[in-house]
């Protein structure tokens, strides 16, 4: 079983209570209950900063647990602190789950990024932060803000613009690689659009690469950097790779973000573009926007299709640079009525 503690239900001689049972005959510096028990009241006793400790609980004991800080409410960077997990309980996934379900929390929250501190001989530690995503930052913890310990490698999780695995029925939803960005984008979308009367199919000598030369370093650091999303859609059950969906150039005043999208043309009219921009759209939604905009271009008439299929409605009119009207259409968070 799950709990969160926060400021409003933290209890101090409680929590000390399950704590050193959790700590008992375990001599490490990590497990010491005065140190831990000062960080917590440090971490809960500042009203503008927000802070959680979760506690997994089996049988009616605490067996793992873990905390975190937002340190800086002005950049929206969290900490992540004491990951512990009694001996008996270890090996079992416990605190991979219970880290994972904290750095959702602080998704939810509007975090940023979640720094860690490691110290190099701790391998078990880095091994578990590298599963969970987080990459090493080169420096040391000391060196991201005054006030966390020397001697500690810092580890950096980005929060936001994190492209997650979704799932529809016919199609997978997630992280796209080098070389399926090349398969996807070996025809140049511009020419078979329809815009300006121009619809053929037209190959690049050389398919296009977006992402560089490191695929992780460009879905952490770049897409946290340019504040998008950038899902590759791949059609099950072997996983091909058949198209992509980006989400940036946020209007945060309206809590919206635009999506753009490409098929690759062997699979065109299946319904599979309109299914992955549904799926997209709801996560969207989850994780706090409550505007969807989508826009095509004078001529495209297979975007604009799609753009009616999810019952958007006309937001505005532009003329592009290339002199074409571009058309921008905004689906709304649905918000239930209650009737009293």
């Amino acid at each position: 079983m799950l709990k969160l503690i926060t400021r409003n239900n933290y209890i101090r001689n409680d929590i000390s209570k399950m704590i050193e049972e959790l700590f008992k005959d375990d001599n490490s510096s990590i497990a010491n209950l005065e140190d831990t028990m000062n960080h917590l009241d440090f971490i809960f006793s500042n009203p503008n900063n927000q802070a959680f400790l979760l506690l997994e609980i089996i049988d009616g004991k605490l067996v793992s647990m873990v905390n975190f800080l937002e340190y800086n409410n002005i950049l929206k960077d969290w900490s992540l602190f004491s990951i512990y997990t009694k001996k008996e309980y270890r090996n079992r996934g416990l605190a991979f789950n219970l880290v994972n379900e904290g750095l959702d929390k602080v998704r939810m929250l509007g975090g940023n990024r979640v720094i860690s501190g490691i110290e190099e001989i701790n391998s078990e530690s880095i091994k578990l932060h590298e599963k969970l995503g987080f990459l090493d930052s080169k420096m040391m913890w000391n060196e991201i803000d005054d006030g966390f310990p020397e001697n500690h490698k810092a580890f950096i999780y980005y929060v936001k613009y994190k492209t997650v695995k979704l799932e529809t029925e016919r199609l997978i939803i997630d992280k796209g690689t080098i070389k399926d960005c090349k398969k996807i984008y070996e025809y140049d979308y511009n020419m078979c659009k329809g815009i300006n009367g121009v619809d053929k199919f037209v190959k690049f000598d050389e398919p296009k690469n977006f992402m560089g030369e490191d695929e992780e370093k460009y879905y952490n650091e770049d897409c946290f950097n340019y504040e998008m999303y950038d899902w590759y859609i791949y059609l099950k059950p072997k996983n091909i790779p058949i198209g992509n969906i980006m989400a940036d150039r946020e209007i945060k005043d309206i809590k919206a973000i635009e999506i753009a999208y490409n098929l690759h043309p062997d699979y065109w009219h299946n319904g599979y573009m309109t299914e992955a921009v549904n799926e997209v759209i709801k996560y969207l939604y989850s994780i706090g926007y409550d505007n969807i905009i989508i826009s095509y271009e004078d001529g495209n008439i297979r975007s604009k299709k799609i753009i009616e299929k999810l019952n958007c409605e006309p937001y505005k009119e532009t003329i592009q640079s290339n002199n074409v009207k571009s058309y921008s259409f905004i689906k709304r968070k649905e918000i239930t009525k209650w009737k009293l």
